[in-house]
């Protein structure tokens, strides 16, 4: 169901620095899903995805969805 959304790519680009896309991958999966976040790696550790890179990934796109949405409320 949700095996495409961590894929080498994005894991790639997050060992580079850009969480934008695994941010909002772990987002879905640990938020929006309620995946345990041990429960992410276990099931994507075969892309390359260790615990710490999604621990990081994690805090990044929940700061992210954090700015998006007062920037949305503040516009209102």
């Amino acid at each position: 169901m949700h095996d495409d959304i961590v894929n080498p790519t994005v894991i790639n680009e997050a060992q580079k620095g850009d969480f934008r896309a695994l941010g909002n991958a772990m987002c879905i999966l640990c938020d929006d899903i309620g995946m345990g976040l041990e429960q992410v790696v276990e099931e994507f550790w075969y892309v390359g995805l260790d615990g710490k890179l999604a621990q990081e990934a994690l805090a990044h796109g929940r700061f992210s969805r954090q700015v998006k949405s007062s920037y949305t409320s503040d516009l209102y």
